[in-house]
C-alpha cells in the first residue's frame, strides 16, 4: 500500500493507494485540520509521497546559453534570488513532468524550511516529495489525449495564477506566473492567454482546462457560455476517472467535486511516483 500525503494550506489530505496491474487503485481518503499531525506507523505502507502546496515554494525562471556553464549559473542565480536560511532546494527529481528542465529555460525551486521540517516529522527527508503545480501538470496529461494543438492549463494556487501550455507532443512546453491582484478572474485570464498564444505563437487557443484552490463550478459555466470563448473547449481537470476507487459513495463524491484541487493527489498515483521506505 502507498500513502500520498498532501500539505494544503486549508485542509491536510491524506490517501491511501495501490497498483493492481499497473492501474491505480484508491483504497482511503481523509481530510484533517492543516495543523494535524500524523503518527506513519498508524498507516501500514510501503512507501509515501509528501506533495507541498505551491504557496510554501518558490520558483525562479532564468534562461540558459546552450554553451553555458548550468552548474555554475544555477550558484550565481541561487546567490542572487534564494540567499535565506529559511528556504532549501529541492531535487529535481521531485519533478516528474521536465518542464523545469527544459533545453532554453531552467528553473530553481526552493521550499520553505518550515514546510520540509514538517515533512520530516512525517516520514524523513528520503521519502519521495513533490509539488502541487508539477503534479497538476501529470494529472492532466495522464488523463488526457494528445491534440493536435496546443492547449492551455489553467489555475490559482493560493495568491498565484499559473499557466501551462501543452504541446502536440503532449509535454508541457512553457509555464508563466501571474500575482493575484484581485483585477484578474478565469475570464479575464483566458482572454489574456488566448491574445498572447496568437502573438508569440501564431496559434489560436481551442482547448482549456481548468485546476486550482479557487474554481468554482459558476466559472466554469460562465466560461463555457461566454460568447467569447465560443471555439474554446472547456473542461475542468478530473484526473479521477483514471483511478478505480474502493471508497464509499459518499466520500467517493466529495472527492470527484474538488478534483481540480486535489488532483495532485491523482498525479502521484497515476504517475507510479512512490518510492520504497528503507
Amino acid at each position: 500500500m502507498n500513502l500520498t500525503v498532501y500539505l494544503h494550506p486549508e485542509r491536510l489530505l491524506i490517501a491511501s493507494w495501490a497498483l493492481d496491474e499497473n492501474v491505480p487503485v484508491l483504497h482511503g481518503y481523509r481530510e484533517l485540520h492543516p495543523d494535524a499531525e500524523i503518527e506513519l506507523q498508524d498507516y501500514a505502507v510501503d512507501s509515501v509521497h509528501i506533495v507541498l502546496h505551491s504557496s510554501d515554494v518558490l520558483i525562479h525562471w532564468f534562461p540558459i546559453d546552450a554553451n553555458e556553464d548550468l552548474d555554475c549559473r544555477r550558484v550565481f542565480e541561487a546567490s542572487a534570488w534564494f540567499d535565506h536560511p529559511e528556504l532549501y532546494p529541492l531535487d529535481e527529481s521531485a519533478f516528474t513532468t521536465g518542464l523545469y528542465s527544459s533545453s532554453a529555460m531552467k528553473a530553481l525551486v526552493y521550499a520553505q524550511a518550515s514546510t520540509l521540517k514538517r515533512r520530516d516529522r512525517i516520514i524523513g527527508a528520503s521519502c519521495m516529495t513533490g509539488v502541487d503545480l508539477d503534479l497538476d501538470i501529470q494529472a492532466a496529461l495522464a488523463s488526457t489525449s494528445a491534440r493536435r494543438s496546443p492547449w492551455l492549463l489553467l489555475g490559482r494556487r493560493s495568491n498565484t495564477w499559473h499557466a501551462i501550455i501543452v504541446g502536440p507532443e503532449h509535454q508541457a512546453t512553457a509555464h508563466a506566473m501571474f500575482p493575484n491582484d484581485g483585477t484578474l478572474d478565469h475570464a479575464s485570464m483566458v482572454y489574456e492567454l488566448h491574445r498572447t498564444m496568437e502573438e508569440r505563437y501564431g496559434s489560436s487557443l481551442d482547448a482549456l482546462m481548468l485546476f486550482g484552490d479557487v474554481l468554482t463550478s459558476d466559472d466554469v459555466t460562465l466560461l463555457r457560455d461566454d460568447v467569447n470563448f465560443a471555439d474554446i473547449k472547456v473542461a475542468r481537470l478530473q484526473p479521477f476517472k483514471r483511478i478505480r476507487s474502493l471508497l464509499d459513495e459518499t466520500t467517493e463524491q466529495r472527492l470527484l467535486r474538488r478534483a481540480h484541487v486535489v488532483a495532485p493527489i491523482a498525479g502521484t498515483m497515476l504517475a507510479g511516483a512512490y518510492t520504497p521506505i528503507d
